[in-house]
């Protein structure tokens, strides 16, 4: 099983990628600190609304960025949270995928997801038509020689 990702700095705008390691930078240490939760909430206070909205939006499409099919199966991977790596001091991003993972561009992950949705789409509504002609198909109506109604019955009750 192949998997496929896009690396993270991949997945960030060029224009806002030394802004991005800056604040990743800032939340790996402050991650790594004793009261952690109270750093968090510094870093993000520090920062301004745009700023703070572009991280969490591409953070988000950064947690699915990645892709292994196995036949009808597909296992979603991506990048999780920032750390700062012992040896060279640099940002970095826990990650679910394997070793041995192919990185592939943006594009090709885009056109991958959108292929993808689009299959997903064409095999639902496929489906949907095989259970309308199964309902349709599957309502009893009586031969044609069959004999009327036999007449109301009575149930009585003992009392």
């Amino acid at each position: 099983m192949t998997v496929y990702i896009v690396h993270w700095k991949n997945m960030v705008d060029t224009g806002f990628l030394e802004k991005f390691i800056n604040i990743g930078r800032a939340l790996g240490y402050a991650l790594g600190k004793q009261n952690a939760h109270t750093a968090v909430r510094e870093v993000f206070a520090a920062l301004d609304v745009d700023d703070k909205m572009h991280y969490i939006e591409t953070v988000g499409h950064m947690r699915v960025c990645g892709y292994a099919e196995h036949g009808r199966t597909v296992r979603w991977f991506g990048w999780l949270k920032p750390y700062i790596s012992r040896e060279e001091r640099e940002l970095c991003f826990f990650t679910d995928a394997p070793e041995g993972r192919t990185y592939i561009s943006r594009d090709q992950w885009w056109k991958w997801k959108g292929d993808y949705e689009k299959k997903m789409k064409d095999s639902d509504e496929a489906e949907e038509r095989a259970r309308e002609k199964f309902r349709l198909s599957d309502v009893w109506t009586p031969p044609a020689n069959a004999p009327g109604p036999i007449g109301p019955v009575i149930l009585e009750a003992s009392l």
